[in-house]
């Protein structure tokens, strides 16, 4: 195919220079500026193929910028990742020094940044490179009527902070046709989270903590969204 010679890249990382967005390739990522205009049809199929690769961004507030000038092909976006993270003032890193992040501010951030992608309806995977805290969390989208265990409340309450920052998103994730588990795995929760979680005396381990908040993922969608 022609445009293997000219989009070889699987990632593309976006970098900052605090006047303009600009993209920095490696050395065997390629594109061929003067193929991309010979004709409209070629520009369209190839900037279809080179939005769909995977978007690489250092932050959060990174992603807001860039997303408000990136234009419509940010419908063809499949997969952002960050490449730094950071945790709340109150987190329990256990070890792990993360860059302090105001999480309101984060929150708000992520809020508007899931704004900006509820038109890309092909979007797959969001990374949320954040370590959250529950401690200013008091109310809950679900009732918990089972009297849940601690590590079981606390991976509850972490489904549905992300279920509430990125209600916009997953609501036209949902409505764009994407299956309730598709949905459910569009955002990507740091796995420290996790670890802090399993912690916890009260949690057994084995990887209980991010199963609890994927099914708890998948009650918040089905309730507030639809199957």
């Amino acid at each position: 195919m022609i445009y293997d010679l000219t989009l070889v890249q699987r990632r593309i990382i976006i970098c900052w220079d605090h006047s303009n967005m600009r993209f920095r390739h490696h050395r065997d990522h390629r594109v061929s500026g003067s193929l991309l205009r010979t004709c409209k049809t070629i520009h369209a199929d190839a900037r279809a193929l080179m939005y769909s690769t995977t978007f690489e961004i250092e932050n959060m507030d990174y992603l807001e910028r860039w997303l408000k000038r990136v234009g419509p092909g940010a419908v063809n976006i499949r997969e952002i990742k960050l490449t730094r993270s950071f945790q709340a003032s109150f987190a329990q890193s256990y070890g792990v020094n993360l860059p302090v992040w105001n999480q309101r501010d984060y929150r708000a951030t992520t809020r508007r940044v899931a704004k900006l992608l509820g038109g890309c309806q092909h979007l797959e995977s969001l990374d949320l490179g954040f370590l959250y805290t529950t401690v200013y969390q008091t109310t809950t989208l679900i009732e918990n009527k089972d009297k849940p265990a601690y590590w079981q409340r606390e991976a509850r309450l972490l489904a549905e902070m992300v279920f509430s920052d990125l209600s916009v998103l997953l609501v036209a994730a949902k409505a764009s046709g994407k299956t309730l588990d598709q949905v459910a795995g569009l955002p990507k929760i740091h796995h420290k989270n996790f670890d802090c979680i399993e912690h916890h005396p009260s949690s057994l381990g084995n990887g209980q903590p991010r199963r609890e908040t994927a099914c708890h993922m998948k009650l918040l969608i089905a309730k507030h969204i639809g199957n």
